[in-house]
């Protein structure tokens, strides 16, 4: 009787021990598909994030005297980091853009770069481009024409045009359209006079 007793405590710790063994090695792999699945996620994410290029956004300068400093500014931004700005010009009697000014964080919230290059005595083409940290890229913006002196820059400084002047434009001319009949009139009255006089 002890015997059976025993036998039958020794078949249920076996039991015991076996099912949960097996729930353990069943809670292991689970475990380490989870993880797996979560590496591969994020390495996707990342390579997803990766492929996104930095943006460009700025207002180009067209006009600008000679003999001066023209500083491009524009806002650049990426998921990641802004790798490496450069900004490229060239002058009209040149076939090479440069070898590239490397534009400067100027306003870290609103991601303002700017950058310089001199201005002669022609007109100057000039782009922007833009590499992020993930060597997504390049990016261009440009390339963009700067006029430079002469004819150009008179009519960028030039005001338009306003209501008040073509109404003292039309004011003036109906001026003189009353003198021109006036002086008409004064005519046709003298010769008049002058043909009474005679009869």
């Amino acid at each position: 009787m002890r015997k059976s007793f025993l036998f039958l405590i020794i078949i249920l710790l076996a039991v015991f021990v076996l099912t949960n063994s097996f729930a353990l090695v069943d809670d292991i792999p689970e475990t380490a598909d989870s993880e797996a699945e979560m590496l591969v996620e994020q390495k996707h994410e990342q390579a997803l994030r990766e492929k996104i290029p930095p943006e460009i956004s700025f207002t180009p300068v067209t006009r600008a005297k000679s003999n001066q400093l023209v500083t491009i500014k524009a806002r650049i931004t990426d998921d990641n980091k802004v790798g490496v700005a450069k900004l490229f010009y060239r002058y009209a009697d040149r076939n090479e853009f440069s070898a590239g000014v490397p534009f400067v964080l100027v306003d870290k919230a609103k991601n303002i770069y700017q950058a310089s290059f001199p201005v002669k005595d022609q007109n100057v083409f000039y782009y922007v481009e833009v590499i992020d940290v993930d060597n997504n890229g390049p990016v261009h913006k440009g390339p963009y024409q700067l006029f430079v002196g002469g004819a150009d820059v008179r009519a960028a400084s030039s005001s338009p045009v306003s209501v008040k002047d073509l109404a003292r434009g039309e004011s003036n001319y109906f001026i003189l359209v009353l003198l021109l009949v006036a002086l008409v009139g004064l005519i046709v009255g003298i010769i008049y006079l002058v043909v009474k006089n005679k009869r």
